[in-house]
């Protein structure tokens, strides 16, 4: 079985902006407008071209094995988000093991326990809100990336929330 988590892309692209920052082994970007133009272009280290990366697992949404969970979905109810993980995955939780999960998934035990980690990954978690897009994107940025999200996104049934 596997649990695929998607995030809006405006947010992943900004995510990701960060990311590459901090970690030699990518690419730093050159400004935020250049990463932007990159994401849009499919030129992400990893995973190219979001769009592409996303609706390629998204085709595996009728197979049983596969359980698509949307961050911002996580983010406004993750107590409803975890019993549908227990579902899928057969397992049933008391309210005191729910309870726990709830506490060891809260942003703030995730940054005590990858700091402490004393690996690569202790700066992994920054803000883990949605909607920062909005302190990065432009105007016409934003314009820009909507369009490109429509003509990608178009009849697929796969769609995000922003905010």
């Amino acid at each position: 079985k596997a649990i695929v988590v998607l995030r809006n892309p405006k947010d992943v692209c900004v995510s990701f902006y960060y990311f590459s920052q901090k970690y030699a082994f990518l690419k730093n970007p050159e400004s935020w407008e250049q990463h932007n133009n990159d994401f849009l272009d499919g030129k992400m280290a990893f995973s190219g071209d979001y769009f592409d990366h996303v609706l390629g697992w998204w085709e595996m949404r009728e197979d049983r094995h596969f359980l698509f969970v949307k961050y911002e979905d996580m983010k406004k109810n993750i107590r409803s988000s975890l019993r549908t993980i227990a579902a899928f995955l057969k397992k049933e939780l008391t309210d005191e093991q729910l309870t726990l999960i709830l506490n060891s998934c809260s942003l703030k035990s995730m940054r005590e326990t990858l700091s402490e980690s004393g690996t690569w990954r202790k700066d992994v978690v920054r803000k883990g809100i949605v909607g920062d897009w909005k302190n990065h994107f432009s105007a016409e940025e934003s314009a820009r990336f909507d369009q490109k999200y429509r003509e990608r996104m178009a009849g697929t049934g796969l769609e995000f929330e922003f905010e």
